[in-house]
């Protein structure tokens, strides 16, 4: 290893998590962060792999950011984490690096350095940081690290993906809203690499598990004792107390959705007004919605998509039967007349539709779609 890290005077742990969830994983972070004392000096390093899961940013628009319809049908997770910066996609072939320190020892380019002079070293390839803190596989600048950080109190993490061996296809497709050039919004948008490279371009018979020993062993020479800890179970509320308080927070609809900046979205010849992951109002008519924007948005916010009948779009009529009983009069719970419009207007497909498709012999008229 390079000397231009230098030795940090201090005792380390790794914690390596067996728990491939996201959610489980994401928690845990948290309550690294939560629970550190930076005034003991153990700096720590997380690392885990995920099943298949689109992590967003604290900051930005899941609608905006990944093709939520395709996730929920090859039944990748979406999580949205605590700390800011851009969407990004994990699997089984991606290695998640987190490095825990005081605010004071928090400093991105030297974790970069540290692991791009050990994959270059242990591998003989070249790997080197950029000035946007990632990673990038030469030649080629292909992109096989994107990084991220969160501070609280003075505590600090830096955490970032590792490409080992990832299904490229699906990342992309993963990532790719139908909907980025139509929303309006403040929210943190991504910035995509031109190119996206994975180790095993480079390193025949790589594994993660691999790259994770290397990683390890390079992050212990910076100390003189470094503890290495596995974990078959991070959800040990007796052990790390208050873990499961955190998990349950980042499956919450509330972070995942609600927390979503405020953004607009056309619909026909309107534009609807989403604040928090609620339908607030049509900039048409000013009619207040408010009901949960369905994560998938087939083109009404219905339950069902529905293809045309004779060839008319029935689904606009049906938008539009919803939105009228959505009007809401003084006095009333906006969420429950929401409710109850979206049970009439789903009646109205259940029952009208299937009449059609028995007249024109057509039995794929209408398709369930599940919303939140």
């Amino acid at each position: 290893m390079s000397g231009k890290l230098g030795i940090l005077k201090q005792n380390a742990k790794v914690f390596i998590s067996r728990s491939q969830n996201i959610f489980e994983n994401l928690a845990f972070e948290e309550w690294l962060l939560r629970n550190y004392k930076p005034d003991e000096g153990n700096e720590s390093m997380l690392m885990w792999s995920n099943k298949p899961a689109v992590v967003i940013g604290r900051h930005q628009n899941p609608w905006l950011e990944a093709d939520l319809n395709y996730l929920k049908s090859s039944n990748i997770e979406l999580a949205r984490r605590h700390s800011g910066g851009g969407a990004v996609y994990h699997d089984l072939g991606n290695l998640n690096i987190s490095i825990l320190t005081s605010q004071r020892r928090h400093d991105r380019r030297r974790n970069l350095r540290m692991i791009a002079e050990a994959l270059s070293q242990e591998f003989n390839i070249k790997v080197e940081p950029n000035d946007r803190d990632d990673l990038w596989l030469q030649p080629g600048r292909r992109k096989i690290s994107g990084t991220a950080a969160r501070i609280v109190r003075q505590v600090a993490y830096h955490h970032l993906t590792l490409l080992v061996n990832i299904d490229v296809d699906v990342l992309k497709r993963s990532l790719l809203s139908p909907f980025r050039e139509t929303i309006l919004t403040n929210a943190t948008r991504s910035v995509r690499a031109p190119a996206v490279g994975y180790l095993a371009q480079e390193i025949p018979n790589v594994t993660v598990e691999k790259v994770q020993n290397v990683i390890t062993e390079s992050f212990k020479k910076q100390y003189l004792h470094t503890e290495v800890i596995i974990l078959s179970s991070v959800m040990n509320d007796q052990q790390f107390l208050g873990v499961l308080e955190c998990e349950k927070e980042l499956r919450n609809w509330e972070w995942i959705y609600g927390r979503t900046p405020q953004f607009t979205l056309p619909l026909y010849s309107d534009r609807i007004k989403v604040e928090h992951g609620v339908v607030t109002e049509s900039l048409k008519n000013q009619k207040s919605i408010g009901s949960r924007l369905p994560e998938n948005v087939i083109q009404t916010y219905l339950g069902f998509a529905v293809k045309p009948i004779f060839g008319i779009d029935t689904t606009k009529y049906l938008a539009e039967v919803k939105a009228y009983l959505c009007e809401i009069p003084k006095g009333y719970d906006p969420k429950l007349v929401a409710l109850n419009a979206t049970v009439v207007a789903a009646l109205l497909g259940a029952l009208i539709y299937p009449f059609y498709a028995y007249l024109i012999g057509d039995n794929t008229v209408t398709e369930k779609k599940q919303t939140i």
